[in-house]
């Protein structure tokens, strides 16, 4: 950061397109400013006044904001006072998927699994689901569940999956890089994705590219992400949640369709994409 500053007072920008959790001076040898915003998150549902007051000066700022979703561009206009002709949306890409061969699954063994990425507090909702494990007699006797990424399980967790029935071969964490990763998604019987909030929801996009079927919530950003490649469900019902997967995971029809549906979905969302609208905001300022 403190190159970065030094670099912006020894020479003149035409675009600054610059992240809002970091303070910036109001003048600054720039023609023109951008701010990209992921998520409303700290505005709404986790109220964080430090963090929302530097996205609120950061976007003060800005001479044009972009946002990654046309939800999360919703929030902003109703949390902040701009004009909406300063936002756009700009969808972010799918993940480019590390070189083949993926790595060899070993360690997860051969019984099924229903796949689960990330962390697992708050908004995440992952206790809901695993309500809904739990409480489907015919799921957790055909599949586990198996948590990637995030923190190892916490003993209040453990102490939840015993109070609830299960056992550690039922609810299983797993970690490491992005092949390994995407090894998970490509042996995954159902990517499940309970989240209450997203501003965009990246997750769901690498399933659908990798050829995992989905089930998801249907709320904040993540229809618009999936469109009609997912099963959807109510993230706050535990039915709901458990009606989801079972339809998915007791139908070949229904997880084939999904998989095909996906893989077209994940195709409207690129990289490439990505870089040629927000080159196109950056023309209109310069």
């Amino acid at each position: 950061m403190v190159l970065f500053r030094k670099r912006l007072s020894t020479k003149s920008f035409d675009i600054l397109h610059h992240t809002y959790y970091w303070p910036l001076p109001d003048k600054l040898p720039v023609r023109a400013r951008v701010t990209t915003i992921h998520d409303m998150i700290d505005d709404t549902i986790l109220p964080n006044p430090r963090k929302s007051t530097l996205k609120r000066r950061s976007v003060r700022q800005a001479d044009h904001v972009i946002c990654v979703s046309e939800h999360t561009r919703k929030a902003l206009l109703e949390c902040y006072d701009i004009a909406p002709e300063k936002t756009s949306v700009v969808h972010l890409g799918k993940p480019i998927p590390p070189p083949l061969p993926y790595p060899c699954l070993s360690d997860v063994g051969a019984t099924p699994y229903i796949l689960y990425v990330g962390e697992r507090g708050e908004y995440k909702n992952f206790g809901r689901l695993l309500k809904a494990y739990a409480s489907s007699a015919r799921i957790h006797r055909d599949f586990r569940l198996i948590c990637f990424g995030g923190k190892p399980f916490s003993a209040d967790e453990r102490n939840s999956f015993s109070a609830q029935g299960l056992t550690s071969k039922q609810v299983q964490h797993f970690s490491g890089d992005d092949g390994m990763l995407h090894a998970h998604y490509r042996s995954a019987s159902l990517f499940i994705y309970p989240s209450l909030y997203e501003g965009f929801g990246l997750p769901p996009l690498e399933a659908m590219s990798l050829g995992t079927p989905i089930a998801c919530s249907n709320s904040s950003s993540i229809p618009e992400v999936v469109g009609s490649a997912g099963e959807y469900f109510d993230p706050t019902r535990t039915d709901s949640i458990v009606e989801a997967m079972e339809s998915v995971l007791f139908s070949a029809t229904r997880r084939q369709e999904l998989i095909a549906l996906g893989q077209e979905r994940s195709g409207l969302f690129s990289w490439d994409k990505c870089a040629q609208e927000t080159l196109a905001v950056y023309k209109t300022l310069v």
